[in-house]
């Protein structure tokens, strides 16, 4: 509790809106990563990728609220794939992003690159927006909605070890 407590605190004092999501970090796949990750079976993590996109229809755009800043695909999607990969590649020890607004009009941004560094030296990019032309969102293609079919997810994340690399789309469970 003292840890959120200082998080939230800081938070006000920077003027900053702050955002947690971590039950992706529980899917199955991510755990099975993640032992891939530390049993070696990579050797040693250089470097991972990934990108989160995915369409959403013109309608979920017009309440007002979902054209504030406030409601962009950073908070509402990027904060768990930033998680997943704390998780599976250990704490960020920098990180720098660019992220382009305005192409619906509104002021929120609509897609954001981001570039980290692990404590580990693990080096990472990520790619996240919502306006792909994909009719299907990601949540479709990861096999979590029933009646349709599993198939590629638009969330790719790649981890490159010394001797080999794994996407999550390919670890067997």
């Amino acid at each position: 509790m003292n840890e959120a407590q200082a998080i939230i605190k800081t938070s006000g004092e920077v003027s900053r809106h702050m955002l947690v999501g971590h039950h992706r970090r529980y899917y199955e796949v991510i755990q099975r990563t993640r032992e891939l990750l530390r049993d070696g079976t990579l050797g040693q993590l250089v470097g991972v990728t990934g990108q989160w996109t995915t369409r959403k229809a013109d309608v979920y755009f017009e309440p007002e609220w979902r054209q504030l800043r406030s409601s962009g695909p950073v908070l509402i999607n990027l904060i768990h794939e930033i998680d997943m990969l704390r998780y599976c590649c250990g704490e960020i020890r920098t990180l720098s992003a660019i992220v382009q607004s305005g192409l619906r009009g509104h002021p929120k941004e609509e897609s954001a690159a981001v570039i980290m560094e692990y404590e580990s030296g693990v080096l990472g990019r990520v790619y996240n927006q919502h306006f792909k032309t994909e009719k299907r969102p990601v949540l479709s293609h990861s096999g979590r909605r029933p009646g349709i079919q599993k198939q590629n997810t638009h969330w790719m994340p790649v981890f490159t070890g010394m001797t080999t690399v794994v996407s999550v789309l390919f670890v067997q469970m």
